[in-house]
């Protein structure tokens, strides 16, 4: 039975959480010119098929999961698109061209990777309906991809990145900050879910890479948790505890299903708490090894005499981190 020693291999650690946006090429909100490539309805007559890709130099090993993508527009206001696939996968360091994309079914399921060496669908509005995105004037805008329908993108520490966003229908968007360096570009003017692009360029959209997990539920009290690390076999997570003021901290760590039950009715358990540990942070060493692929591994902290959650005992709940682990 792999499952039980899995947990009980946590090691406590004074590690801090580390993670936040990775810039490329910087994080400077003002520089670089304006582009309407990709997220404007002006360019391409609301329909574009684009790729931007991530040298690995940029990328953090310490934070390889990604959980959302942040682009720097030249102006504020919203953008939608009636079709849209969002998605990232690994690429060769020397990036074909022509560069075939990912082809898709009408479920808006991948097909075929094309030149991605895998890929990882951020976004399907098959599924999820229009896409939407607020931004603000030379801000860092996340395009919400954050949710529970996506588990995030694992960078395998060795491999460049491309994102990759294909739409039609497309009204409203912005100009984007670019760059004349990285990323790398390859579009398709007015094509949506193109084939292939024949030719790439500097002068990509600046990007920004949000690294960490989503939350599977909230909890209750204003505790918090934190989550960075690889979810792959060989990898290793650290969960930190914070903000539960004057009360006692613990870290729980056990198997899905998650957020299934509730311990008073404000506050969510979020997993199977299989090991409790005193503490506000640790981490979880994956063994290497496959028979640990697919299993589901949750995170949640508690503050015991922390106001704001359950009155009797007194008790406030984290959020809670659910995890696969990946090959």
């Amino acid at each position: 039975m792999l499952r039980l020693p899995l947990l009980v291999s946590l090691l406590l650690s004074a590690s801090a959480i580390a993670q936040g946006p990775i810039y490329v090429p910087d994080n400077n909100p003002t520089t670089g010119t304006c582009n309407a490539i990709p997220m404007s309805a002006s360019f391409g007559q609301g329909a574009t098929t684009y790729l931007g890709r991530v040298p690995a130099s940029f990328l953090d090993p310490t934070n390889r999961t990604i959980r959302d993508i942040e682009f720097l527009p030249c102006a504020g206001g919203s953008f939608t698109a009636t079709d849209c696939q969002i998605g990232i996968g690994h690429v060769s360091a020397l990036l074909p061209l022509p560069f075939t994309f990912p082809s898709f079914d009408a479920g808006g399921n991948v097909t075929a990777t094309g030149s991605f060496l895998d890929f990882t669908v951020f976004y399907n509005s098959v599924v999820q309906g229009p896409f939407t995105w607020n931004f603000s004037l030379n801000t860092w805008s996340p395009l919400g991809l954050d949710t529970a329908f996506s588990p995030g993108f694992t960078w395998n520490g060795t491999d460049d990145l491309a994102v990759y966003i294909t739409y039609r229908g497309g009204v409203g968007g912005a100009s984007l900050r670019r760059t004349a360096t990285e990323p790398l570009r390859v579009y398709v003017n007015a094509v949506y879910q193109a084939a292939s692009a024949a030719a790439g360029s500097n002068a990509g959209a600046k990007m920004g890479l949000v690294t960490g997990f989503p939350s599977a539920c909230g909890g209750c009290g204003g505790v918090t948790l934190g989550l960075s690390g690889s979810a792959s076999v060989g990898g290793s997570l650290t969960a930190a505890v914070a903000n539960y003021g004057a009360g006692v901290p613990f870290l729980g760590v056990g198997l899905g299903p998650f957020c299934q039950t509730n311990f008073c009715p404000a506050c969510p358990i979020g997993h199977g708490w299989q090991t409790a540990l005193f503490g506000t942070s640790a981490t979880l060493n994956i063994p290497n090894s496959t028979g640990y692929i697919g299993v589901q591994i949750g995170f949640q902290g508690i503050g015991l005499m922390t106001p704001g959650g359950c009155q009797s005992p007194m008790v406030a709940f984290s959020n809670t981190i659910g995890v696969t682990i990946l090959p």
